[in-house]
């Protein structure tokens, strides 16, 4: 499986006049737009929005074949095991060009992949494939605490 989506990573990579890319992501309630995303690195429980913007080969947006977007995620642990559930795709139902996706309390690594017809017009198909790679981790400590235990005699 991680040969399959690397093997579309690529592929998408080399094939610029077809692209698909992330320009923007929502990660706790702030928003970072860039010229384009290809790895998203969250921690334990979060969830980021993922927005896919269309380009032609020169950046200019272009419109895709409505209804066709197809949103994918496979996520391995570290011993390259995929594991189910440990990164939730939600597509926005209003909105097929946003989704959500959530973290579960596994550490694992994982890709998001997004198929579409680039041609609008119902007569001709132009397939496109756009990916983001994804790493979820445990944060880090940002404190300590102290614990007392109950007092004894000596």
């Amino acid at each position: 499986m991680l040969k399959t989506c690397l093997k579309e990573f690529f592929r998408c990579l080399f094939c610029a006049k077809r692209r698909l890319v992330f320009t923007e992501i929502e990660v706790d309630g702030i928003e970072i737009t860039t010229k384009g995303i290809i790895m998203i690195k969250l921690e334990l429980n979060q969830e980021v929005t993922l927005t896919l913007k269309p380009v032609d080969r020169r950046g200019n947006p272009v419109g895709i074949d409505e209804g066709s977007a197809e949103w994918t995620v496979v996520a391995m642990d570290v011993d390259g095991n995929e594991v189910l559930d440990a990164l939730v795709l939600e597509v926005d139902p209003e909105n097929e060009l946003s989704a959500k996706l959530r973290s579960s309390g596994l550490e694992v690594t994982g890709v998001v992949t997004v198929r579409a017809d680039g041609d609008p017009d119902e007569d001709e198909e132009v397939a496109l494939i756009g990916t983001v790679d994804v790493v979820v981790d445990a944060g880090n400590a940002v404190a300590l605490a102290i614990e007392a235990g109950e007092p004894t005699d000596v």
